[in-house]
């Protein structure tokens, strides 16, 4: 999003997802651009921007806002490769994960969604018993969600932990620190693993682009 006012960091999102506001529900997940179809030539404007020159700038714009918390880190070109294949993977088995608790209880209740869905078609208003039985398996779904996403910034942080050094952990802990104290959301009882994790979380897992900003990034860096 171009929005140039907003913090170093997304700390709210955060916060419910390491565990640092009591009760606080979190939705996290990676995220992935949208594929577009190949669109016809666009004309440029008055500006001489085409939309796929206003839509680059923005998207460098928004890059240079991630960078404003990454460069500090001073990852290596080696560290980059290793982090943007560990998100991948992660990614990867993160959403397959999703996909599964979408899918099986839908399964369970496929045939009388369809049946409902034609008969209200019709006019046929839907029972209280079948709001009430979605309304359960939509339940069910947000707190595994909810426990699957927690798992999966842990999880994440901790291999993380391993690609960088003491002093990046340090500087990563220290910048999310910095970002709620801007944001008066501190918690001095919250351990340093977990503004680690909300890190991660602002950075790699609430960032589309992550994984190939990483690779670009490497490509620049790397000895020509």
């Amino acid at each position: 999003m171009f929005n140039r006012m907003r913090p170093v960091l997304s700390p709210i999102a955060s916060l419910a997802a390491a565990g640092l506001l009591l009760g606080g529900l979190m939705s996290l997940h990676f995220t992935s651009p949208p594929a577009h179809a190949q669109a016809p030539p666009q004309a440029a404007d008055a500006s001489g921007l085409t939309p796929k020159d206003t839509q680059e700038l923005i998207t460098d714009l928004d890059d240079m806002d991630v960078l404003h918390v990454l460069l500090p880190v001073k990852l290596t070109p080696e560290q980059m490769e290793k982090l943007a294949a560990t998100i991948t993977d992660a990614k990867t088995d993160y959403d397959k994960r999703v996909a599964a608790l979408t899918n099986l209880p839908l399964a369970k209740l496929a045939d009388e969604i369809r049946s409902t869905h034609e008969k209200a078609l019709r006019g046929t208003m839907m029972s209280a018993d079948f709001d009430e039985r979605v309304k359960a398996v939509q339940k069910a779904f947000v707190a595994k969600r909810l426990a699957l996403d927690n798992e999966n910034i842990g999880r994440l942080g901790a291999q993380c932990k391993t690609i960088v050094t003491a002093e990046q952990f340090g500087v990563c802990v220290k910048l999310e620190k910095d970002a709620y104290k801007q944001m008066q959301k501190y918690n001095e009882k919250s351990s340093d693993t977990q503004y680690f994790n909300a890190y991660i979380t602002d950075v790699f897992i609430s960032n589309p682009r992550i994984v190939t900003l990483l690779k670009e990034m490497k490509a620049a860096q790397s000895p020509k």
